[in-house]
């Protein structure tokens, strides 16, 4: 069975060294409020040599941050990542996509296919971005991780079918809005049971409880999670949710609990089949 990499989600450039395993790194991360403007890090970091994805931060952006004015320009995006591009290993950059659960379409006021085209629209502008920068510099690009946005199974074909020829055999690519049904393994597996093979599949905020099912393991490549930031995990319970935010040490305990959790053979193929 496929071992999916697990990604462990952080906002803390400083940190990522001392985790020693695969991170998420989310651009929110290189920016600072301070007083009504968010300033962006200047300084370099160490980021070790254990692999590195850059998040466009899109879930906080969209939901908490900034409303519908969501992401930072492209070309803004782009230039972050070019600053700090060597500072790690890094392994691929996330499109700045627009999730499609019913609850971030009720803060843009937007329907799934506008969302749809929105992401593939920062995708070509992101691959223009920073073509330009590689060709300013004479260094290569960083690999852009595309995401599939949608919510029904179908939406997801369809979002495949609009990136054309953009995308080819064995690309790494990430599956949006799957965050959230996580106590609901079968409806990730809808999607998965409909998208062809060839492909190497990213789970965003992937957890345990999807991950446990076989037939939803063997499908991913990757995956990424914040989740060691929420529950208890071996330490007693309280009732603050985020009472282990910023716990690193909690937070690979957490990890190691995914890589490491007994995985059941899967029913999902026979409910779910063609």
């Amino acid at each position: 069975m496929n071992e999916p990499l697990y990604f462990l989600g952080c906002n803390f450039p400083e940190k990522i060294a001392s985790l020693n395993c695969p991170v998420m790194l989310s651009v929110n991360g290189f920016f600072k409020k301070r007083g009504n403007k968010y300033t962006c890090r200047k300084e370099p970091f160490d980021g070790g040599n254990h692999p590195i994805i850059f998040d466009s931060g899109a879930f906080s952006r969209i939901s908490r941050q900034y409303g519908y004015k969501n992401h930072l320009p492209t070309k803004t995006y782009a230039q972050v990542l070019w600053r700090f591009k060597n500072c790690c290993n890094l392994v691929a950059v996330v499109v700045q996509d627009y999730m499609c659960e019913e609850y971030i379409v009720s803060i843009t006021g937007l329907d799934i296919p506008t969302h749809q085209r929105l992401t593939l629209h920062r995708y070509d502008r992101l691959v223009k971005e920073l073509d330009r920068l590689a060709q300013a510099t004479g260094e290569a690009p960083p690999y852009i991780m595309p995401v599939l946005q949608g919510y029904e199974p179908d939406d997801y074909m369809r979002h495949l079918d609009d990136y054309g020829l953009r995308l080819k055999m064995d690309d790494w690519i990430g599956i949006g809005s799957v965050c959230k049904r996580n106590s609901n393994p079968g409806s990730i597996w809808a999607i998965l049971n409909r998208l062809p093979t060839g492909f190497r599949w990213h789970g965003f905020g992937v957890k345990r409880t999807a991950l446990q099912d076989g037939a939803i393991r063997g499908c991913f490549y990757s995956v990424d999670s914040q989740a060691g930031s929420l529950g208890s995990y071996g330490k007693p319970r309280k009732q603050t949710k985020y009472q282990y935010a910023n716990d690193w040490n909690h937070a690979l305990n957490y990890r190691a609990s995914v890589i490491n959790s007994p995985v059941q053979l899967s029913l999902l193929p026979q409910l779910y089949h063609n």
